[in-house]
Parts: structure tokens; C-alpha cells; sequence
């Protein structure tokens, strides 16, 4: 974009910029003003996303939530500026103090945290048809991830069709049991808030969190935020960063009680969580996805065979975790 273009932007919120610096591809740029400094970031969603993210944003910052970066308002109080086929939105520019991974015991800082966001967000209590319209959600996708993998075959390949049946039946066993055991959840979590919703993340990850001063956490990228359990930005975080300390349940254990000693999990939701981790969806997408490529079945598939000898300690790690 040229400098024009982004001068023009900065117009409408009335911000004249001492100096423009592209970053990100050219997709953001750091904007120094007498007013401060700001980013300014070419967003992916188109306007009807773009409003729904604004909206939970809106409401963190409702309930006085502080890890998070606000939308910055057009002199006309707009959210975001359409300019052709693109939205621009601006944010104030935070100084980055250090990548989050160099916090000594980083994870847990960033899980309580994110147990302040579910806290301050959660839903009133007492609208069972959303949690089971959730539930409900989370099985039919499931049983149509286990129909697709049960079929599986590749033409050809007696030997890998043998090798991936090995795998299948392990992995399958894990699937019906996390299916089994979210029917069981839902069937006995009638209790009002069992089961609660909050505001979602939906990408808890390295790349979207930011250490500012004073270390402080915030979450940027909201664009796949939802009203959801808040077990599964749990699920999600547990299942990208487990397998780096090989699910050790010790670790795992340390981790969930940073959690829960700001937004303690209830027993339905110690459960849930366990049938998030149990479902072995990397080791059924891996094989839906990439299965009948060159690439897999040279050397994607010892990969795969790991994924499955994971399985075993996941569900010793969920055992522990759910027992806190």
C-alpha cells in the first residue's frame, strides 16, 4: 500500500503521522503520531465477520477486561474503514517487551489469563439448549470425522492399508470412547452451569498473544472468537503445546491448576475437556487430509505412526487432569 492510501485512512481519525513503517508483509504498518504510535492492520475478515469480532471485543472491554487491544474509533465512530475490497482497522501500537516464551513457565501465565477472559466473560447461567446445541455440534462432527477415516483406503497399497489399519484401530478406540463419554455429559450435566459458555478465543497460540510492559499478556486476533465452552480454548492450548513436554501429566496437572485457580472448572468440565483431548482428531485429519499424497506415504506415515504412540500417554495425561 502507499503511503497515500494510509495517510488518507489515518484522515479519519483525524491522526497525522509523523512516519509510516510497513511490517507484516505490508498487510500492517506501525504509524508514529504527535497522538502516539499505532498499528494499522489490513484485516482477512470481510465487514459481516469483521462486526462480529467487534462485538466480543466490545464486550471484554464491557466487563473491564485489560488483555486485549481495542479497536480505535473513526472521528465518525467507526470500528474499521472499507477502502475497495479491503478493511483497515487501527490499534494502539503496544511495545513489545519479549516473545512470550521467554516468561519463565509462560504457559501458565498465559492460561491464567485466558482463565480471566473466560471468567469476565461468562454467560449467565440457565440456557441448557445452548450447551447442548454445543455438545451436540461437537458429536456430529466427530462421528462424521470417525466415518470418513473407517473408510479410508488407498488404491494400490496392500502393505500401508495394513499398516494404517494398525493404526486406525487404535485411534478409533480412542474416538468412540471421547464419543461415549460426551454422550454420558450430556445425558447427567443438567445441573444449572455445569457446563458454561464464555467468550472463545478460538486461536490461543504464540502468534497471538503479546508481552507488553510490565509483562503483561494480551490476546490479539479475535477473528475466530465465538460464544462457546470455554474448555475448548483449552482443548486447543492443551493439544498444541502438550506434545512439547511429551504429555507429561505432572506438567499437565501444574498447568490446569494455574487455570483453575482463577476460573476453577467444574466436574462436567473436567470431563469435557477430557473428551476434547481424547478425540485423536490430528491422527484422523492427518490421514483424510494428506493420506493419499506421494508425500505421506513416503514419509508422512512414520510421522503419523508417532501421532498414534501418543495416543496411549494422552490418555494417561487426561486421567490425571481430569482427576484435579
Amino acid at each position: 500500500m502507499k503511503h497515500g492510501l494510509v495517510s488518507h485512512i489515518l484522515f479519519e481519525y483525524d491522526l497525522i503521522p509523523l512516519s509510516i513503517k510497513p511490517i507484516d508483509q505490508h498487510n500492517s504498518w506501525h504509524i508514529k503520531t504527535v497522538q502516539g504510535d499505532f498499528i494499522l492492520k489490513k484485516m482477512e475478515e470481510n465487514r459481516e465477520q469483521l462486526s462480529g469480532t467487534v462485538g466480543k471485543i466490545s464486550l471484554l472491554q464491557q466487563v473491564d477486561f485489560q488483555g486485549i487491544i481495542p479497536y480505535e474509533k473513526t472521528k465518525y465512530g467507526e470500528d474499521f474503514l472499507t477502502e475497495g475490497n479491503d478493511n483497515y482497522a487501527l490499534f494502539p501500537w503496544i511495545e513489545k517487551a519479549c516473545d512470550i516464551h521467554q516468561l519463565k513457565k509462560w504457559e501458565i501465565k498465559v492460561l491464567k489469563q485466558l482463565a480471566l477472559l473466560h471468567k469476565q466473560s461468562e454467560m449467565k447461567p440457565g440456557n441448557v439448549h445452548v450447551r447442548e446445541g454445543i455438545l451436540l455440534g461437537v458429536k456430529t462432527k466427530w462421528e462424521g470425522r470417525v466415518e470418513e477415516f473407517k473408510s479410508f483406503r488407498l488404491k494400490n497399497h496392500t502393505r500401508l492399508n495394513a499398516l494404517i489399519e494398525e493404526g486406525r484401530k487404535k485411534a478409533l478406540r480412542m474416538a468412540y470412547l471421547a464419543i461415549n463419554r460426551l454422550d454420558e455429559i450430556n445425558q447427567s450435566t443438567h445441573v444449572e452451569g455445569n457446563i458454561r459458555t464464555t467468550i472463545c478465543h478460538g486461536r490461543i497460540n504464540r502468534k497471538n498473544i503479546v508481552v507488553g510492559k510490565n509483562k503483561k499478556i494480551y490476546f490479539i486476533n479475535f477473528e475466530k472468537a465465538t460464544i462457546d465452552t470455554h474448555v475448548k480454548d483449552l482443548a486447543l492450548f492443551f493439544r498444541r503445546y502438550a506434545p512439547y513436554i511429551q504429555w507429561d501429566p505432572a506438567v499437565g496437572h501444574d498447568w490446569l491448576v494455574g487455570y483453575n485457580q482463577r476460573f476453577p472448572l467444574t466436574h462436567g468440565e473436567k470431563l469435557l475437556l477430557g473428551c476434547y483431548l481424547l478425540f485423536p482428531e490430528k491422527v484422523i485429519s492427518e490421514v483424510l487430509q494428506h493420506g493419499k499424497s506421494s508425500l505421506f506415504q513416503q514419509k508422512g506415515f512414520y510421522q503419523w505412526q508417532k501421532k498414534v504412540e501418543e495416543l496411549r500417554g494422552i490418555e494417561r495425561f487426561v486421567k490425571t487432569i481430569t482427576s484435579i
